[in-house]
């Protein structure tokens, strides 16, 4: 809002700010010549419009949301445009648009997409299967971590699973995979599995089998399954497992089990890795172990972890730390 909107003499409150930011439509201030918005090789400079032109026919573009006169993404954003140099020529990424939209002279597409001046200095990542739905990722510090997040969008939202060999090897592609199996791919439930696959990208592949029985992919399964009710399979491959999502498939519930089952069954926390764990959200069970990991109670105290995360498998993630090296 304009504080010229909200007080009717704007000058009884100038002598709170910094600078006169009144700008009525019928009195407009002179334009200001500074404007600086990320440029560089393979960055195009877009109106929304074009945007939507250019995002119904590309893989994949990265835009950049931005107003000229924000300075607070100003090293994000040198490395956004260091990752678009980076990404020509390279397999896949090669395919990837990036562009940069001045969201001060559009709009409609600032108030569409919630833009805004902060830290998070987020980018819009627009899909050609997924139109009108851009997913937000917070700006980078490295360009490498862009191309991750560049990889991580390339791949479909869900995987539609057709024959056994599709199955294998989706089901050995990445270290958490959820596979579900539904009588149609118009049901309610199908919506809710695709808002989670939408939320879980990069922590697990998803994919969908549609009018198909178990039996039929090599799964030992005979429980009917039903339109409201479809099977829900997450895939550890790494662990040679899969556990059954049971109940109403809602995308709190699912949202919920599929992160915790992203993670390992017990894996060993590290100071690196914790925002990983705040990110997912989940519950944590930690373990202190004797700092002498050949110590006689560290195997008892295993064997006990173990068995807890196989019982609360889908609900709670475990950890171990060591009492020396770990402290917090």
């Amino acid at each position: 809002h304009k504080w010229d909107r909200l007080a009717q003499d704007s000058s009884a409150i100038k002598q709170f700010m910094k600078r006169d930011w009144v700008q009525d439509e019928c009195d407009p201030v002179e334009e200001e010549d500074d404007v600086d918005l990320p440029s560089g090789p393979n960055v195009k400079l877009l109106t929304g419009d074009a945007l939507k032109k250019l995002s119904s026919t590309s893989v994949m573009v990265v835009v950049a949301p931005r107003f000229p006169w924000c300075d607070k993404c100003v090293e994000k954003d040198r490395h956004f445009i260091k990752a678009a140099k980076l990404a020509r020529g390279k397999e896949h990424l090669g395919n990837i648009d990036f562009a940069v939209v001045d969201v001060r002279e559009d709009k409609n597409f600032s108030r569409l997409h919630n833009v805004s001046c902060d830290s998070e200095c987020s980018l819009l990542y627009f899909k050609k299967d997924e139109p009108e739905e851009p997913y937000r990722v917070p700006g980078r510090m490295h360009e490498e971590e862009i191309q991750v997040d560049c990889y991580k969008h390339l791949l479909p939202v869900v995987t539609v699973v057709e024959s056994r060999d599709t199955f294998e090897s989706v089901t050995k592609a990445f270290s958490t995979v959820v596979v579900a199996f539904f009588r149609s791919n118009t049901s309610r439930s199908f919506e809710e599995f695709r808002a989670v696959a939408r939320q879980l990208r990069g922590d697990a592949l998803f994919g969908a089998a549609f009018d198909q029985e178990p039996r039929a992919f090599g799964i030992d399964h005979d429980q009917p399954f039903s339109e409201a009710v479809p099977l829900v399979l997450v895939f550890k491959p790494r662990e040679a497992r899969h556990v059954e999502f049971r109940g109403a498939v809602t995308l709190e519930r699912l949202t919920h089990f599929s992160r915790v089952l992203s993670l390992p069954l017990v894996s060993h926390y590290e100071f690196e890795t914790r925002q990983k764990y705040q990110q997912l959200k989940v519950p944590l069970g930690m373990m202190w172990l004797e700092s002498d990991e050949t110590h006689a109670d560290n195997s008892l105290a295993m064997r006990v972890v173990h068995r807890l995360a196989l019982r609360f498998l889908g609900h709670l993630a475990f950890v171990t730390l060591n009492n020396t090296r770990d402290a917090m």
